[in-house]
């Protein structure tokens, strides 16, 4: 369901990139990434024709996430939760 691009934009996941690609057939993807801080976390669902997306941002972190309906979002630590149509 998506090709998840933690890449690190600064040294030490201190900021990253969250980019859900998503693929037909598959309804649930997860992925967890290891940072100095904690785990960045991610989990994509596919119901019907909304895709909801949550993320975990480790606490010292900043994670840039590339929504599927052209929409981008830079968010600091915490848990965040977001939902698109899908065409």
């Amino acid at each position: 369901m998506e090709d998840l691009q933690h890449l690190t934009i600064t040294p030490a996941y201190r900021r990253f990139r969250i980019a859900p690609l998503i693929v037909n057939g598959l309804i649930h993807a997860t992925a967890t990434i290891e940072t100095p801080f904690e785990s960045a976390k991610n989990a994509s669902y596919l119901e019907g024709s909304t895709v909801k997306l949550e993320v975990m941002v480790p606490a010292g972190t900043v994670a840039e996430i590339y929504l599927g309906d052209d929409r981008n979002e830079e968010v600091g630590s915490g848990p965040y939760y977001f939902q698109w149509k899908h065409a």
